[in-house]
């Protein structure tokens, strides 16, 4: 009898170790674990996200999808920067929990996880919704831990995500945008430096300086116009004229009718050895300049001999449609350090060499073709 006792009584702590352990699993079963992804399911909601609003010290920028393509709002609808949308949305899908963080409000700070929408906190919060308006993804990162692994695309970040007091440090890769020019697609030109043969800039009173050089197999270009007895104090100086309108990044842009393109400033020209020719315009709007740009293609520039740099005649011309389509409703925001190599006249480039006569330092020279004017946008 005592034996039956001791094993209904076995049978019953068991029952209720089994009861238990399956209680525990049901609650435990919506409470997330390291090693499991941050946001679940985002991978497969990715191609509903239609819209992103980008939020840092209270300034939101916003990003929407049309046709395929990322713009940013901000700026009248300016293409964004594709790679940097890209690493955010699968960024985020990507973000694997490290381990739990506090879940004190008052604690977010030193993580740098305020309140994004706050002039003061360093947050950074990201809101991904649908076509509807409906939120997909939302998601607040803070400060970054920088890991040393075998992988370079793998930080830390402490991360919450509103509505839930929890914070996370995580692993993956995230960008932290402050501004839109974060976003921005930024890129106006980049075309191989040795496929520039000559550049001009003319300044308000006709000035002009040119540079250019014999072939494009040679890297150096060459100021034309140095008086007798002075020689080019930096190499620097005029490569950045040549090379000017080949590559150009902006730090903001806005529409072209934004901008008075009619009063003094600068025209600046270049052009490549194998036939395209690249105008600029500028004008000064308080501390800022802007750009007009527009391409041509002239088949007297082009030059009889070829390198695997140079395009063929019907690249050239796809090139230039291309650019026009790109730029014909832009102005675009030049860095000051270029503006200021433009500006420089033969005389802020030279030095008199030591020991041999001089003539006047001027830079006085015929003035380049006139800028054309922007074809009509379509739109």
């Amino acid at each position: 009898m005592q034996r039956y006792r001791i094993i209904v009584v076995l049978v019953v702590l068991v029952a209720a170790a089994a009861a238990a352990a399956v209680l525990v699993q049901r609650e435990d079963a919506g409470i997330a674990q390291s090693g499991e992804k941050l946001l679940p399911g985002l991978l497969d909601r990715l191609g509903e996200v239609s819209r992103i609003e980008s939020t840092h010290k209270g300034d939101t920028v916003t990003l929407a999808l049309a046709d395929g393509s990322w713009s940013v709002t901000d700026r009248h609808g300016y293409p964004a920067e594709a790679s940097e949308v890209r690493g955010l949305l699968v960024g985020a899908a990507e973000l694997v929990r490290v381990e739990p963080k506090t879940a004190r409000a008052e604690l977010y700070e030193k993580l740098e996880l305020g309140d994004p929408a706050g002039a003061e906190g360093e947050s950074f919060g990201y809101v991904m919704k649908d076509a509807a308006g409906d939120t997909v993804a939302d998601l607040v990162v803070g400060k970054r831990r920088f890991v040393s692994t075998a992988t370079p695309d793998v930080d830390e970040y402490f991360v919450r995500i509103p509505g839930d007091p929890q914070a996370w440090l995580v692993s993956g890769k995230v960008p932290r945008n402050r501004r839109a020019l974060d976003w921005l697609w930024r890129e106006v030109t980049r075309i191989d430096q040795t496929r520039v043969r000559r550049a001009a800039v003319t300044h308000p009173d006709g000035t002009v300086v040119r540079v250019s050089k014999p072939s494009p197999k040679e890297t150096d270009f060459t100021l034309e116009g140095v008086p007798e007895g002075f020689e080019v104090e930096e190499a620097f100086s005029v490569h950045a004229i040549g090379t000017a309108l080949a590559t150009f990044t902006l730090n903001d842009v806005t529409r072209i009718d934004e901008v008075d393109f009619g009063g003094e400033g600068l025209e600046a020209v270049a052009e490549t050895f194998d036939g395209v020719r690249f105008t600029a315009r500028i004008a000064t709007v308080g501390e800022r300049s802007f750009v007009r740009m527009a391409a041509e293609f002239d088949p007297e520039l082009v030059f009889p001999e070829t390198t695997d740099t140079l395009l063929d005649e019907a690249a050239a011309r796809a090139e230039v449609e291309k650019l026009n389509a790109r730029w014909r409703d832009w102005a675009f925001v030049m860095a000051e350090y270029t503006v200021k190599n433009l500006r420089k006249k033969v005389e802020d480039m030279v030095k008199p060499i030591e020991g041999e006569p001089t003539g006047p330092a001027t830079g006085v020279l015929p003035v380049p073709a006139p800028v054309p004017a922007p074809a009509p946008s379509s739109g």
